[in-house]
Parts: C-alpha cells; sequence; structure tokens
C-alpha cells in the first residue's frame, strides 16, 4: 500500500467529516439514497465532539433541538463509524419506543450495506437487536488467528429499565430522552457502563416535553455548569434552508418585529418561511410553531406538551421567582424558631402575619414519586412559605404542627388518602385547627364533619379547575420557582384526566390546588391587592401599597413596629 492511500486510510478512520460523505448514504425524506452530506446543525455537533476529543476529554453531550434536524443521523452515523473503525468497541443506542429504536437501528444496517466491499469489516450476525462485527468462522484456529473487530452494535428500548447493565458500554445513543417512561433510574443504569474515559461518547438528544422530569433537569445542570455534558440548543433560524423570498408588500408584525430584535439572526427572509411553517405545517397555529421550532431553550419547554394552566401567565410569574429563606423550625425555649440552613425543606417569603392557610399532600413513598409538601397561602392569596421534602408521615406532622403553629394556628387541611391518614391522627392528638370536610348520607339524608380533605375524582376536578382560574386571573402571589415549574409540566392526559406528565411531579400543586379551594369554601376574604405581574413597580408604589420582604402590601397592613427580631433572626 502506497502511502497515498495509507493517508486516505488514516483520514477515514480518525476524521468523521472526511468519512461521512465518502462511505455514509442516507435516504431523504422524498426517499432518495445519497451521500451523508452534514447540514449545519451536524458541523456544530461535529466540531464540538472534535473538540472534546482535542481537549482528552470524554464526549458528554446534551442536545436540545427542533424536530428533523439530523442530530439523530449524525449521532447513528458517528456511533457506526467509531464501532466498525475499532477493535473492542461496544455501542449502544436506546430511543423512547420500540419502533424508534428500530428506525434508528435500520440506518446502521443501511450504512453497513452500501459500504464498498473493501472496506466492510466481517460480520458475525445481523438481527433485529444487534449487528456483530466478528469473524463468523466457526473454526476456533482461524477465529483465533483472525477473530476480526469484535465490536457491536446494539439496540434497546427504553421501556427496558435494565438494558445496558451487563455491559461496558463505550458509544451511547439516548435518544429523546424527555419522552423516556423513567429517565433517571435507566439513565444511571446506563451511565455507570461508560467508562469516563477519552475513547468513550454518550449522546442525549431529545426535542422538548415539558418544564420538569429527567432531560430538563440535566439540560439546566449542562447549562448552570453542574455536569460535564455538554449543552447544545439548536434555534429553527440556524437552519440556512428555513428562508424563503420576501414578497415585495411584506410588513413585519408587531411579535416579528420582537422577535428580530431578540434574535438579530431573524431576517424578513426567515419570518416569511416562518408564516409560511406555521400556515402549512402547524394549522395556523403560533404556538405549534414554537413547539416544533422554538427560537430559545425555555420556549422548547415551555410550549411542548398540554398544560392544564395558562403557559403565558406562567411564564410571567416564573420571570418573576425569587429564592425564600430556606431553613427549618424549631422549638427553642418553648418558643417556635427558624433556623437558616441552606438545606432545610422549608422555604420561606413572608413571615407570619394574619391568616394562613396551609395545604397538606403527603407523599406515597420515601424513595420515588413525589415528596410531601405543605404550601402556606395568606388571605390575600399569596404563598408565603413552602415546606417541601421526603420524610415519615408521623415526622411530616410534627412539622405540620411545627409550621401551622408559627404560622399564627393557620388552618391546615390535610389529603386524607393514602399516609394521610397517618398524617392526620398524629396531627390531631395536638393541634385543633383542622379542616372537617362534611359528607353527605344519601340513604339517612344526614350529614357529618370528617376530618380531611379526600381527593377523589370530583373533587379533584374542583380544586384544579379553581387553580386554573386562580392562575389565569393573576390572583395568586407566587415566588416559588419549584411551585411554578411543577404547574408547567402538569398536563390534560388523552382520557381528558389531569396529572403531572411523566417523569414530574404534583405534589405542590396538589397541596395548593386542596387548600385554595377550602379557601374558597371558607369564603376568606380576598382584599383588592396589587398584581405585580405586567405591572410596573413603580405604578406600584405609587398606590396606597408599599413593599414589604413578602410582596405589596396595603399600608394599613403594616404596623410600624414590625417583627424586626425575626427579620434579624432568619437573615432578611
Amino acid at each position: 500500500m502506497n502511502q497515498q492511500a495509507r493517508e486516505k486510510l488514516r483520514r477515514l478512520k480518525y476524521d468523521f467529516s472526511y468519512y461521512a460523505p465518502r462511505l455514509l448514504k442516507i435516504r431523504t425524506k422524498n426517499g432518495q439514497m445519497v451521500n451523508f452530506q452534514l447540514n449545519t446543525m451536524q458541523k456544530k455537533i461535529d466540531a464540538t465532539i472534535e473538540r472534546l476529543k482535542a481537549e482528552g476529554k470524554p464526549v458528554r453531550i446534551i442536545i436540545l433541538k427542533y424536530r428533523q434536524g439530523g442530530a439523530s443521523t449524525y449521532t447513528e452515523g458517528r456511533i457506526f463509524h467509531s464501532t466498525t473503525m475499532n477493535h473492542l468497541t461496544n455501542s449502544l443506542i436506546v430511543a423512547h419506543e420500540e419502533d424508534a429504536s428500530t428506525n434508528l437501528f435500520n440506518m446502521s444496517k443501511l450504512f453497513y450495506d452500501e459500504l464498498p466491499t473493501e472496506l466492510k469489516p466481517m460480520r458475525k450476525s445481523s438481527n433485529a437487536k444487534e449487528l456483530v462485527f466478528e469473524n463468523p468462522t466457526k473454526d476456533p484456529i482461524e477465529k483465533q488467528q483472525n477473530p476480526g473487530l469484535r465490536s457491536r452494535i446494539k439496540i434497546a428500548s427504553a421501556n427496558n429499565l435494565g438494558a445496558g447493565r451487563s455491559a461496558t458500554i463505550h458509544n451511547l445513543h439516548a435518544s429523546e430522552v424527555a419522552f423516556w417512561r423513567d429517565g433517571q433510574t435507566l439513565m444511571l443504569g446506563l451511565l455507570q457502563a461508560v467508562p469516563n474515559t477519552p475513547n468513550t461518547m454518550v449522546i442525549l438528544e431529545s426535542t422538548a416535553n415539558g418544564v420538569g422530569g429527567y432531560f430538563y433537569d440535566e439540560w439546566q445542570r449542562a447549562k448552570n455548569g453542574e455536569s460535564d455534558f455538554v449543552p447544545l440548543f439548536f434555534a429553527w433560524f440556524e437552519e440556512p434552508a428555513y428562508e424563503m423570498d420576501v414578497p415585495p408588500d411584506f410588513v413585519p408584525t408587531p411579535e416579528e418585529e420582537e422577535l428580530m430584535r431578540r434574535f438579530p439572526e431573524i431576517t424578513h427572509r426567515k419570518l416569511v418561511w416562518r408564516r409560511w411553517a406555521i400556515k402549512n405545517n402547524c394549522g395556523g397555529d403560533p404556538e405549534l410553531f414554537k413547539q416544533e421550532y422554538p427560537s430559545d431553550d425555555m420556549e422548547a419547554f415551555l410550549v411542548s406538551g398540554r398544560p392544564r394552566f395558562d403557559i403565558p401567565t406562567l411564564r410571567q410569574y416564573l420571570d418573576q421567582c425569587v429564592d425564600g429563606k430556606r431553613g427549618y423550625l424549631e422549638r427553642v425555649n418553648g418558643r417556635i424558631e427558624f433556623i437558616p440552613d441552606p438545606k432545610g425543606y422549608l422555604e420561606v417569603w413572608s413571615f407570619p402575619r394574619r391568616d394562613h392557610y396551609i395545604g397538606a399532600d403527603v407523599a406515597k413513598g420515601l424513595v420515588t414519586g413525589d415528596a410531601s409538601a405543605a404550601p402556606v397561602w395568606d388571605d390575600n392569596y399569596n404563598l408565603n412559605a413552602l415546606w417541601h421534602g421526603r420524610i415519615d408521615p408521623d415526622l411530616f406532622a410534627d412539622q405540620l404542627e411545627l409550621l401551622g403553629l408559627w404560622y399564627k394556628e393557620a388552618l391546615i387541611a390535610v389529603e386524607e388518602n393514602n399516609h394521610g391518614l397517618t398524617v392526620l391522627n398524629k396531627l390531631k392528638q395536638n393541634y385543633t385547627n383542622l379542616y372537617y370536610r362534611t359528607s353527605h348520607n344519601k340513604l339517612t339524608d344526614e350529614q357529618k364533619k370528617e376530618l380531611g380533605w379526600y381527593t377523589s375524582e370530583q373533587t379533584k376536578k374542583l380544586a384544579i379547575d379553581n387553580l386554573a382560574r386562580l392562575i389565569r386571573e393573576k390572583r395568586l402571589g407566587i415566588k416559588s420557582r419549584k411551585f411554578i415549574e411543577e404547574c408547567m409540566t402538569y398536563v390534560i392526559e388523552d382520557d381528558g384526566k389531569t396529572n403531572a406528565q411523566e417523569g414530574s411531579h404534583d405534589d405542590i400543586v396538589m397541596a395548593s390546588a386542596i387548600i385554595l379551594y377550602v379557601m374558597e369554601q371558607y369564603a376568606a376574604p380576598v382584599s383588592d391587592i396589587v398584581s405585580t405581574i405586567g405591572e410596573p413597580i413603580e405604578q406600584a408604589l405609587q398606590s396606597n401599597f408599599i413593599m414589604t420582604p413578602d410582596g405589596f402590601r396595603h399600608k394599613s397592613e403594616v404596623p410600624e413596629d414590625e417583627d424586626q427580631e425575626w427579620f434579624r433572626s432568619a437573615g432578611w
């Protein structure tokens, strides 16, 4: 073999951008077989991988994308190249459904079938789940002398939570992770199988599926530099093909003007294409366009799914969320005090003052699923505090007692279902201001009081509908990011029922829905409060309302000698 041929083979092995357009074939959307030419999205992914390899780092990338951009095709090509150009390399492809896994795997089969004969590695087997590149001979001597690559590509469905646990994985493609049934459990097992060495690659890619869940959490961690994964977001306007000629009478709408202000890359040509795509690809619905072709990462997460609550209003709430003071409550010399602690389960935005109401949703377990939640609301419908964590039911009852006493003997409504009965039985021994529901016996026409809130299909609808109305009307004062994010992932399912979307939680939503509905039934007075959502602060300050640590309050509600001792002890 001459020097020129050796150099070509070397480039084919080590340079994927050189290898792909020369040796890989793909099927286009219109059914044609073409050489794999990297598009804009794929070149950006490729450059990131090459940078990480040059730095001697393991390749760890998380991709948030628009649909049909080519991230999956690129990843399959990259994995095929790595597996068929190296010995003893194990690669695994995991998608959210069996069909999706098979479709991705079929790309690898096509890659192999279309390789030049002289560059095809020996193949021992090819079935629906695995490609094994190994000498197929049954002669042990021949196999020992020429074993082949002994590399393989396997597929699995995300529904198999034990996928990949029994083998070492060098290349992992996790596709549409946001739609996995239990991404956290599955990825925990998969990542343990991938050595933390420079010759390994893990690519997580997905379109968005609402705020919350494993993929959303990992994206946020990557963005914040809390993991080694490099976050790559692809906006629709980065695609060169997404533009059209501008007609003479084209005038941008105010919304389009705002888009161009936020994203200077958006030209009139791209706006013309956007209008065309909304009309022809999205049924005339701009919100659907945002879901399929997001402009930034938060837009991608916020408009996906079928949310029960009004997303534009929740986005306004989210923009105004702030961290409260975190800590826990403790009895000190007969007095309940707030002890600051960054790891505490209690987050406080407003200190105790007047009438308060506490809802309590009790966790079904201590390891997985929802946590226990106890939001504290005042009679102005402001969220004053939030207790949230995993704890035994009887200990949760103790925390509720402290919380209720600290907030001026607040009314506490505990959901009776499941472990709620344990909480109520413990709580009622020492705490008196508990919610009792009225039940009616149709046979005897008698009414009786029963302790706690009972969640049935009927009462759940009433509570959630009430919460939806209060959010839509902007009646609530909310600074808790955790609560708003739960609202954003609370969705309408195909059967019309409402629940947290798969991989997310709704404990704060349910606890708040319960107590807010109870407050409506108790006819708690609701004063004319200033909603800070969408209202300039200056306007509020010019009114009879003033800013306090717990938000805007009417001047008559704020005594001059406010409890300064509590401010100091809580670190305000």
